[in-house]
């Protein structure tokens, strides 16, 4: 249904001398598929200059060389790999004025929506369009890569049937996931469910666009109410037991609350598991305070013994 590359076709120096041939042939595929209604989505990179803007890294292909049915998102990643990848605001290369350039992700799902017929799109949501205009982000929900039906190059190449039909009427991302001769994977990146090659960062940020499976930060007035709601539990609580092992079930339930709260509600609480800091406070100044009492009796008998001399 959909044909995504994540593949990186950038326009390096001597590479069109050099592969004029295979560039011409991966073109005239992509006119070739593109030609028979399924859409083709295409990577851009967008490189971060000193001052902290984006800049379009020229492509192969420019887009107006294109073929009609063929889509183009930047593969750019958020700092943080649990925040879905929207569009981002960068210089062009072919001009110096700014323009919005969708993820990969986006562009992937609007080509889906555009051959499904889908009236409602997945970008107007009213989260997404909140963060664009607040230049936030959304965070998505991931699954486990086993959960992906992969395909290798080499079952393509073989032309099965069966193959063919596990295709059908899917979204079918190409990427690299092989190990370099190092033994090293060719690439890796940090993810809620663990290191994995970027193809699969970028299935889940379609899926979570295709299944609206994406939700916004909490906001920042909540987050202080919550922060300042946990700091009193911790001092409350434990002023009132004055045990260690509260102190300690506190910290926990500071450290796990958050992690039950993204996987079951869809909610970051990134800011609480600091509050386990006031826990580790007050410990410190429990421990001070025993061992305070402790010296006190010995400071009384030197006292006394002074006196008696």
């Amino acid at each position: 249904m959909i044909i995504a590359l994540d593949v990186q076709l950038l326009s390096e120096a001597g590479d069109s001398r050099m592969r004029t041939t295979d560039n011409q042939y991966l073109l005239r595929a992509i006119d070739t598929i593109a030609g028979s209604g399924i859409p083709v989505v295409l990577t851009r990179v967008l490189k971060q200059g000193p001052d902290g803007e984006f800049e379009e890294i020229p492509n192969l292909f420019p887009d107006s060389e294109l073929p009609s049915g063929t889509y183009v998102g930047h593969v750019n990643l958020p700092k943080d790999p649990r925040q879905l990848p929207l569009q981002v605001e960068a210089r062009s290369s072919n001009s110096s004025s700014t323009e919005y350039f969708p993820s990969f992700a986006q562009k992937i799902v609007r080509a889906y929506e555009d051959v499904a017929h889908i009236r409602s799109k997945a970008d107007q949501n009213k989260h997404i369009k909140n963060a664009l205009r607040q230049g936030a982000f959304v965070y998505a929900g991931f699954i486990r890569d086993r959960e992906f039906d992969k395909i290798s190059a080499r079952e393509i190449l073989a032309g099965s049937t069966e193959v063919t039909e596990r295709c059908r009427n899917r979204i079918v991302i190409i990427g690299g996931t092989y190990n370099k001769r190092t033994g090293q994977p060719i690439e890796n990146f940090s993810s809620p469910i663990g290191e994995v090659p970027g193809l699969y960062l970028h299935a889940n940020y379609v899926e979570a666009l295709n299944d609206r499976r994406f939700f916004p930060a909490v906001p920042r007035w909540i987050a202080m109410l919550i922060d300042l709601a946990a700091a009193v539990l911790v001092y409350g609580v434990f002023l009132k037991t004055r045990r260690v092992l509260t102190l300690v079930l506190l910290a926990l339930l500071l450290l796990l609350g958050p992690y039950l709260c993204a996987t079951n509600f869809g909610l970051y609480l990134d800011f609480v598991p600091l509050v386990s800091v006031c826990a580790l406070h007050l410990g410190i100044e429990y421990q001070r305070g025993l061992i305070s009492r402790a010296k006190e009796p010995t400071r009384a008998g030197h006292t006394s013994s002074e006196v008696d001399t």
